[in-house]
């Protein structure tokens, strides 16, 4: 959804791909989320509390999406879609050369690949 809107708890792991799209961690949402790159800077931080915090003179224009987990802690299966997925405290990943998506679930104590090709 829009970034303004978005409430995310707990961040880990941040990370910029190729593309310089924004890529992380919300644990207490579940999910890897990314900012996809707009103008070259990302106008916005979080509080630990959720609350998006725009700095003074920005505006923000920009969204969050979801790339892994669908909000709901578990241990989730094998093959399933990635959007959908049953993660629980997602705590830090790697993007790898081919776009794939490694990611350290320490709820669940496993690392979970995500192909994206």
């Amino acid at each position: 959804g829009l970034a303004n809107a978005t409430q995310i708890g707990q961040t880990y792991g941040a990370q910029v791909d190729t593309l310089g799209n924004l890529y992380f961690c919300d644990n207490y949402g579940r999910r890897i989320r990314v900012v996809p790159k707009a103008d070259g800077s990302v106008p916005f931080a979080v509080k630990g509390t959720g609350e998006t915090v725009v700095p003074a003179g920005a505006s923000l224009k920009g969204r969050v999406y979801r790339v892994l987990g669908n909000g709901a802690a578990g241990e989730g299966t094998m093959g399933e879609k990635a959007y959908d997925a049953m993660i629980r405290e997602p705590y830090n990943f790697h993007i790898d050369a081919d776009g794939g998506l490694y990611l350290a679930e320490f709820g669940n104590n496993r690392i979970v690949y995500v192909a994206t090709r």
